[in-house]
């Protein structure tokens, strides 16, 4: 009688931990759940949203202008930033008063602004409504949120 119970607790050791080591591996690099923290992706995606992240795809699927990503944000990489990509390496970005140029080009058609803050800064006062133009680098993306 000792010896089944026994029995029947290691396999019960042994299937939590396989399990708990397929769970690991998964959400290291297959699958994560992320909240979404902020209104800064709104009205695509809302504070408080749950979304199960892919983190294989770019391993397969080459990322493009429009897809929306989560990446570490640089200055604190134990915080994730989740944003949509508006150009890729070698594309110009500008911003204008508060109008959008990708490669010379007004993406406003495309990526419209949400707010209609008729106030601009100037770009001495501030990069937020006038930044660039400069070229996003190799190997790296530009992005912003859709709550503009």
């Amino acid at each position: 009688m000792k010896r089944k119970a026994k029995s029947k607790l290691k396999h019960f050791a042994l299937s939590v931990a396989v399990a708990l080591i397929v769970g690991i591996f998964l959400r290291t690099y297959v699958v994560q759940a992320y909240r979404i923290p902020s209104r800064s992706m709104e009205d695509t995606l809302l504070k408080g949203d749950f979304l199960l992240v892919n983190k294989l795809i770019n391993r397969f699927y080459e990322l493009k202008v429009g897809d929306i990503i989560v990446f570490e944000y640089p200055l604190n990489p134990s915080k994730d930033f989740i944003k949509r990509i508006i150009a890729t390496e070698g594309q110009t970005v500008q911003i204008m008063n508060k109008k959008l140029y990708i490669d010379g080009q007004l993406a406003e058609g495309w990526f419209p602004s949400k707010h209609t803050d008729y106030q601009i800064f100037p770009a001495a006062y501030s990069n937020r409504d006038n930044l660039g133009p400069f070229v996003v680098p190799a190997g790296q993306y530009f992005v912003l949120g859709d709550n503009r």
